[in-house]
């Protein structure tokens, strides 16, 4: 993030800020795909909404509001879409899978 070569109206820190917040909602949205992508009966599939969560978070793109949206309320709504014990069988799936 250190390496931003474009000049801008923005300082180096926020333009710094604005990298990491893209960096986090680039993630979010990956876990959102996956809830795209999960069968519509299963708990998976309502991960498919967690970036549009994150983002109404704050009205800008702002990276310590949005980590505080993930701590408060976005990690508790992840463990209830995909528990660990879940995340552990499909681990474990997959292992089995690779060793064949």
């Amino acid at each position: 993030m250190s390496d931003l070569r474009s000049q801008s109206a923005t300082s180096l820190e926020r333009q710094a800020e604005l990298v990491a917040w893209s960096l986090v909602m680039l993630r979010l949205t990956f876990v959102a795909d996956v809830g795209w992508l999960a069968p519509t009966d299963d708990s998976v599939s309502g991960l498919g909404s967690i970036a549009e969560k994150a983002a109404e978070a704050s009205d800008t793109p702002d990276l310590p509001a949005l980590l505080d949206w993930i701590h408060r309320e976005g990690l508790s709504y992840f463990d209830q879409c995909l528990p660990k014990l879940r995340v552990k069988a499909l681990r474990a799936g997959l292992h089995r899978e690779s060793d064949q």
